[in-house]
């Protein structure tokens, strides 16, 4: 995820940087920041960096952040812009480059959280694919395919729909909230299960299509049983 900040106030600049740092440390995914003071290399830069989210000024200078906004939804249809600033006034012309959320600078300490959980919940809608390096080429499949996954040893295997499995370095905990977004759920410490394909919970199991059958944990069950109907109804 390549998030930008742009504010002609260096000051502005670096206290965004450390709410976003301090957010992610709890979120466990992974991220990039771009930060500028100037609106021109900005855009510059958004020519090569498809950039997710765009915590934008608006009033800014050499171009300000309507326009910097207007370039960028121009450019890259998907982008989140979320725009921080001292003025109310301006919310209205936010809506014009379909800004996700207008934050007031004084309330910036209070709303960063909120916003930011539900700009992640609007990333993964939009980001419809899980993305891998192996052997180290890039490997891109649909979330909707993956069936789950099972871990083991620092190895994470994907199972999907057509049956055909892959395996590559990584840690179920540096992948569960990512999944969540995707309605995955961890049932144990080594699976975590797309409810896409479940067709019920039971008897410590889990029961997806395809005759799959996988065992869930017994320490929390209840909580998991809640969590999954919780989830199912949401679908």
């Amino acid at each position: 995820m390549n998030i930008a900040i742009c504010d002609d106030n260096i000051v502005q600049v670096r206290k965004i940087e450390n709410l976003l740092e301090n957010y992610f440390s709890g979120e466990k995914l992974p991220y990039e920041l771009f930060s500028y003071t100037d609106s021109k290399v900005l855009l510059k830069d958004s020519e090569k960096n498809k950039f997710d989210i765009a915590f934008l000024d608006v009033e800014m200078n050499p171009i300000n952040g309507i326009e910097t906004g207007e370039y960028l939804r121009k450019n890259l249809p998907n982008i989140i812009l979320i725009y921080v600033s001292g003025y109310i006034d301006y919310s209205v012309q936010g809506y014009k480059v379909q800004a996700f959320r207008y934050i007031l600078k004084r309330d910036l300490d209070v709303l960063f959280k909120e916003d930011m959980d539900a700009a992640l919940l609007q990333y993964g809608r939009i980001n419809d694919c899980f993305t891998y390096k192996k052997d180290g080429e890039t490997i891109t499949v649909p979330y909707r395919d993956i069936v789950y996954l099972m871990s083991s040893e620092r190895r994470v295997t994907v199972y999907t729909d057509n049956g055909e499995t892959d395996t590559f370095y990584a840690k179920l905990d540096d992948l569960e909230k990512q999944f969540e977004y995707h309605n995955f759920l961890r049932v144990q410490q080594s699976y975590l299960v797309n409810l896409k394909y479940s067709l019920k919970l039971s008897n410590y199991n889990i029961y997806l299509r395809n005759n799959i059958v996988i065992p869930v944990t017994k320490r929390n069950y209840q909580q998991l049983r809640l969590k999954y109907t919780e989830m199912k109804g949401r679908m």
